[in-house]
């Protein structure tokens, strides 16, 4: 029963989502979209454009076309708004190793590791 959950995750993670559904089904203007490609702001998931995009593709056009609606932002700066966001996910993400690479260690000292400071011995 759970390999045929994971079967359709897989299958839904794959699937790819033509422009036609992204108007009709997520409301997005065809210039919108337009313009996103042209910034870069999204990519068809192959090299002939309107083949298609990736899934992932629609939570990231209804947050570029918040961002343009709610703070009034052009093509380039949602863009812009849109990479910021996702290296400070990496950024999280790279925090939250390091913390569990951390955990033993807090774990036996009982605190926080600090930096100790060393000074060199005087002859």
């Amino acid at each position: 029963m759970s390999v045929e959950r994971i079967d359709a995750a897989w299958l839904e993670e794959h699937r790819l989502v033509s422009i036609e559904e992204l108007t009709d089904r997520w409301g997005v203007s065809r210039s919108q979209l337009h313009e996103f490609i042209a910034h870069g702001v999204l990519e068809p998931a192959a090299a002939t454009p309107g083949t298609g995009f990736r899934l992932e593709s629609v939570s990231l056009v209804r947050t570029a076309c918040r961002l343009q609606q709610e703070l009034e932002l052009d093509a380039h700066a949602v863009g812009v708004v849109l990479g910021l966001l996702q290296r400070l996910r990496a950024l999280e993400n790279e925090v939250d190793a390091l913390r569990a690479q951390l955990g033993p260690a807090r774990q036996e000292d009982g605190d926080t590791p600090e930096a100790e400071i060393v000074t060199p011995a005087r002859p």
